[in-house]
């Protein structure tokens, strides 16, 4: 599920509920059946529902990715003979493994958050919620990054919440959720929700060039996708 507004929407803070880092003025936060403000079961839904931020390097608490992997997996109390082939997994779920005695320092920033990503893994979430998690990122790594997420996300069959104001890495969810001013003002399948422009510019979210593109074309009267493909677009004006 794809949650997406513009800046200062509200899509941080409700991310920030989802595992009590936040708590609400009013109203309840359950996740799974477990209660935010219940103090007794903030540390079994901490687990249960990991965060990725916009800054990996504000994540990353060892020298090595090996040595930031296994902070955490002491820190749940991992048994330690079973430390190091957990690591190792992790690190190969998100193609680290040739890095892990390397300095975090060394890696880009595309491999410091496929390693923020790997620590998280090694925890054993059901929910993987990423905050602006590609805004630091370039256009390639963006792109890298997400298909080394979803197929990650089909492997370990996890819930993923992707908080983000950028149209085009939504396109794939299942669900998008849109939000301005802390308030929900559609909930749908990516072309339903995206099919809704005057909705979108009221709540400060452009479309991505190529769905502006065919908008237009279909103004023009071209019979074109909404969400079309760069092929499905040369095709069409090639004809």
């Amino acid at each position: 599920m794809a949650l997406l507004g513009a800046n200062g929407s509200g899509k941080s803070t409700l991310a920030r509920m989802l595992n009590g880092l936040l708590l609400p003025a009013r109203g309840t936060v359950t996740v799974d059946g477990l209660a935010t403000s219940d103090e007794a079961q903030r540390h079994q839904l901490r687990r249960r529902v990991q965060m990725i931020f916009q800054n990996p390097e504000n994540q990353a608490v060892g020298l090595t990715p090996a040595e930031d992997i296994a902070f955490g997996l002491v820190n749940i109390g991992w048994p330690r003979q079973q430390l190091a082939a957990r690591i190792d997994w992790a690190l190969e779920q998100v193609g680290l493994a040739a890095k892990r005695d390397r300095p975090v320092h060394a890696l880009s920033g595309g491999e410091q958050q496929k390693l923020a990503t790997a620590a998280c893994l090694a925890l054993g979430p059901r929910w993987l919620v990423l905050d602006e998690a590609t805004a630091m990122l370039d256009p390639a790594a963006r792109w890298q990054f997400r298909q080394t997420l979803d197929t990650i996300r089909r492997q370990e069959r996890l819930g993923v919440i992707w908080i983000t104001h950028h149209l085009e890495e939504v396109l794939g969810a299942d669900r998008i959720v849109l939000m301005d001013g802390g308030r929900v003002h559609a909930v749908g399948r990516p072309g339903d929700v995206l099919g809704q422009p005057q909705l979108l510019e009221q709540c400060g979210v452009e479309l991505p060039y190529l769905p502006a593109l065919a908008r237009e074309l279909r103004e023009a009267g071209l019979d074109v996708p909404s969400f079309p493909t760069i092929d499905e677009l040369v095709t069409t004006l090639c004809r």
